[in-house]
């Protein structure tokens, strides 16, 4: 992300090859920088307890370990439960279990 950054707009340091694919990178590139903010800023509270267990690529992995599958109606459901570690990320987002419930309700046809 930073790399990206830094680079400007030398088309051999952002392993681009045009114009559009370099304002791409770089949009996605701001783009991820306000989600990571943002991660950082809510979790601050975590992080005053138990500095090295909340890192931002911490709990970026530990909110990816939260899964869902599809039955056979056609119907998702969470396939494990939430770990004490997940819930406390997603508290300081206001989400709890049933938030996520809801919204995976959302994806069935």
């Amino acid at each position: 992300m930073f790399r990206s950054l830094k680079s400007g707009i030398d088309f051999n340091k952002a392993r681009v090859h045009t114009t559009e694919s370099l304002k791409s990178k770089v949009f996605v590139t701001f783009i991820a920088m306000i989600v990571r903010n943002e991660l950082f800023q809510k979790a601050e509270e975590l992080r005053k307890k138990n500095r090295k267990a909340y890192t931002v690529p911490g709990m970026i992995s530990e909110l990816e370990n939260i899964e869902c599958t599809r039955n056979s109606v056609g119907r998702y459901r969470r396939k494990y439960a939430l770990t004490a570690k997940q819930k406390l990320i997603l508290k300081q987002f206001d989400m709890d279990e049933k938030y996520i419930d809801r919204s995976i309700g959302e994806f069935s046809y």
